[in-house]
């Protein structure tokens, strides 16, 4: 039993590190979703058209996209980094 607690420490840190990120990149992820629709709906495409939004929604839309992901990526690397050396551990 005692070996179990390193690892489930790690995963309650990292857990608390993503609900955090999650919680911090609300509105990016609001907006990442209203440029999807935007950007890709029949329903507006007209609109996107005639004022030549497609380029700032793509661009924007990559932007954001890409700086979320990395977040993502360095916790995952980091969350998997530290859980195979706590589990090590214990």
């Amino acid at each position: 039993a005692i070996t179990l607690v390193p690892a489930f420490l790690g995963e309650t840190h990292f857990n608390n590190q993503s609900y955090s990120l999650m919680y911090g990149w609300t509105e990016e992820r609001r907006e990442l979703d209203y440029l999807r629709f935007a950007g890709a709906s029949d329903e507006t495409a007209k609109e996107v058209k005639i004022f030549g939004l497609s380029d700032f929604f793509g661009s924007r839309y990559q932007k954001l996209a890409g700086e979320y992901y990395q977040a993502n990526k360095n916790l995952s690397v980091r969350r998997a980094a530290w859980g195979g050396l706590l589990s090590t551990v214990g």
